[in-house]
């Protein structure tokens, strides 16, 4: 049985700016900004890739943003650059979906 993946500093530092910007819209527009909704956060390690999938259900109908804002695009563009990866954002009415896969 294989340990814990390591991660490196520059990863930890981009994984968790993906990860406080996706919890801080569900607090304030999506699924944890009412008490029924939920975040569920899968992930798993395949070939020296992280595969973290993000998904919401239970809050407000979902419409995609007419503007991509700033942490948004700053976590897409550090996932591409820092870590040789990419995300994928869905915004189906009944949650945003979320799939980052990043460069250990």
């Amino acid at each position: 049985m294989r340990g814990p993946p390591s991660i490196s500093h520059k990863a930890s530092s981009t994984l968790s700016l993906a990860l406080h910007e996706l919890a801080t819209n569900a607090i304030k527009y999506g699924a944890l900004s009412c008490p029924e909704g939920k975040v569920g956060v899968e992930w798993s390690v395949r070939e020296g890739m992280l595969h973290l999938d993000w998904e919401e259900s239970g809050g407000p109908p979902v419409a995609p943003p007419t503007k991509n804002g700033f942490g948004s695009r700053l976590f897409q563009e550090f996932v591409v650059s820092d870590l040789d990866g990419y995300t994928k954002l869905d915004f189906d009415v009944s949650g945003v979906r979320c799939n980052i896969t990043a460069r250990l």
